[in-house]
């Protein structure tokens, strides 16, 4: 009776032991299907994406270098007309134009092309004293480079100059028009400039002023900016502006200098082609009163 519990209890054992190696074979087995199923999921994927980049335009050749138009080369540079050379950076076009900029190649701050176009509106007003105010009446900023002034009536010779506003009335006040010399003038608003004359000049005068003025352009719609195609090529633009240069119209305003010239000579009435007969006495003694008739 003892002998067969015996053997009973080993061929349980047995069988215990049999069972758990089962299940350890079984649970790596599973495992290690689980990884090969990855992997070829993972090689499968790299596959379709190497047959995805074999179909790009072109094709790949064995240096991984793509052809045809926008061909990169090396790490992917680019270069010519759309293709890539290089550490990534761009020469020539990506849109096939040789590397042109449009408009002639000018760019803005760059040189610009220009004309010359006299008499635009920056006009104005004299206020006398040898001071004048220009408004910028055209639809354009305008930068005015310098204003000059010439004589049109008085007497002499005298040097006149600008002092750019400085002895013209209001000039310290704090809401007075700025000085023009030098000014960005909006449209719609106004400058003074002033004149002085130099040494010998006396009594009143008349002088007009000029303002020379440049416009940037980058339309040929509004003034003064409809001259621009006067410069040919292709219209203005922000990349391409037309650069408008000229003098205002000579604006006129008057002047009062006191004294007299240092060698002007004393003045009287006397006509120096018929001066005064003096009255002299007949000969014998003097002038006598002839008697009247007797009776």
């Amino acid at each position: 009776m003892t002998t067969s519990r015996t053997r009973l209890a080993v061929m349980a054992t047995v069988l215990g032991l049999i069972a758990v190696l089962g299940v350890v074979w079984l649970v790596k087995s599973a495992t290690t299907g689980s990884q090969n199923t990855s992997g070829s999921g993972t090689d499968t994927s790299a596959a379709r994406s190497t047959a995805a980049s074999d179909a790009t335009d072109g094709g790949t050749t064995a240096s991984g270098t793509t052809t045809g138009t926008g061909q990169t080369t090396g790490s992917g540079q680019t270069a010519g007309s759309g293709q890539t050379t290089g550490s990534g950076q761009t020469t020539g076009s990506t849109t096939g134009d040789g590397g042109r900029t449009p408009g002639g190649g000018k760019t803005p701050g760059g040189d610009k092309r220009s004309i010359s176009v006299n008499g635009l509106r920056i006009d104005g007003n004299g206020n006398g004293d040898g001071c004048v105010t220009f408004i910028n009446k055209t639809s354009t900023p305008a930068r005015i480079t310098g204003v000059s002034f010439t004589k049109v009536r008085g007497a002499g010779d005298p040097t006149i100059s600008s002092d750019n506003a400085a002895h013209c009335d209001g000039q310290q006040d704090d809401d007075a028009d700025p000085p023009c010399d030098g000014l960005r003038l909006i449209e719609g608003k106004q400058c003074q400039a002033g004149a002085v004359l130099g040494p010998g000049a006396h009594g009143h005068y008349t002088v007009g002023a000029v303002a020379s003025y440049t416009f940037v352009c980058d339309n040929a719609k509004i003034n003064p900016c409809d001259h621009a195609s006067e410069a040919g090529g292709p219209p203005p633009s922000p990349q391409n502006p037309v650069s408008i240069s000229g003098e205002s119209a000579p604006l006129p305003t008057g002047l009062d200098v006191g004294g007299t010239p240092p060698d002007t000579p004393p003045t009287d009435d006397t006509d120096p082609g018929n001066p005064p007969q003096p009255v002299n006495p007949p000969p014998g003694g003097t002038p006598t009163t002839p008697s009247p008739p007797e009776q």
